[in-house]
Parts: C-alpha cells; structure tokens; sequence
C-alpha cells in the first residue's frame, strides 16, 4: 500500500514539475524584470554600481519572485501559455496608457 502511494505521489511530482517547470522559468524571468525596473535596483546601481546592482538579484529573487506571481492575470496567462506552448521565456509589462 506504501509503495502505490509513493509512486503516486511521485507521478504527481513529475506531473506538476513537466507542466509547470518552465511557467515557474517565465515567472523567475518576470521576477527580474520587474527588479530591474524598481527603486532599489537604480539606487543600488547608482551608489555601489551596475554590476553589484545585477548581482544582488539572488538576494531579493524571493521578494521579487512574490511579485510576479501577484501580477495581473493577463501577465500569468501568457507566461503559461508560452510554457505549455514552448515560446523562449520573455518578460511582459501593462502599459498604462
């Protein structure tokens, strides 16, 4: 009984990991833009440089990788579509106007 369980549990795994591997790739994508595009990327850049600025990104990637996933659902549903269809990964913004 243990053992069906576990490779059910594992199928499961797999599953979500072959469908929502590279969403999660677009995602971390997004994460990085949109640091790139927030105060504390260009206050870093301008008072320690551009390359700690880039480098510092490991550093607030869960912060950033929150975000993303908060942004509107027309910006998650392209992300996804472009994994399940295999588009390069890319990043994608709402203009306001």
């Amino acid at each position: 009984m243990e053992r069906i369980l576990r490779k059910i549990i594992e199928f499961y795994v797999l599953t979500k990991w072959r469908i929502l591997g590279n969403y999660y790739k677009g995602l971390l994508a997004q994460a990085e833009f949109l640091y790139r595009q927030s105060p504390l990327f260009r206050e870093r850049w301008l008072t320690m440089g551009l390359e700690y600025a880039e480098m510092s990104f490991e550093n607030e990637a869960q912060h950033f990788f929150y975000k993303a996933k908060q942004e509107p659902m027309l910006i998650k549903a392209r992300i996804f579509w472009d994994s399940l269809l295999g588009r390069p990964v890319q990043t994608y913004y709402i203009s306001e106007n």
